[in-house]
């Protein structure tokens, strides 16, 4: 599963101005990062030192971390190749 965040500008009833926003898509949480772009500059840096991958698209900047999950496969998956592992060890060919 991947984790984006996407910033974008949107009206800011406090700064009265756009600013830019960052919104988590997997915690919906909202970021207020300020109206200069060095302020999403700072942000861009601190994603990218974080493993995010960046994209832009009509006006909203897109960071994706795609290795936000480990591949994970189901129990019984998983002892099987415990078996099949086990099996190859202890027969002598």
């Amino acid at each position: 599963m991947t984790h984006r965040i996407q910033i974008a500008r949107a009206w800011c009833d406090e700064c009265l101005s756009e600013c830019f926003f960052a919104h988590d898509e997997s915690t919906r949480a909202n970021e207020h990062l300020g109206a200069s772009t060095s302020d999403l500059g700072r942000k861009s840096k601190e994603l990218k030192e974080n493993g995010f991958v960046a994209s832009h698209r009509s006006g909203i900047f897109i960071f994706t971390l795609y290795k936000s999950q480990p591949l994970a496969l189901p129990l019984d998956w998983q002892k099987a190749i415990e078996e099949r592992e086990s099996v190859d060890v202890y027969q002598d060919w």
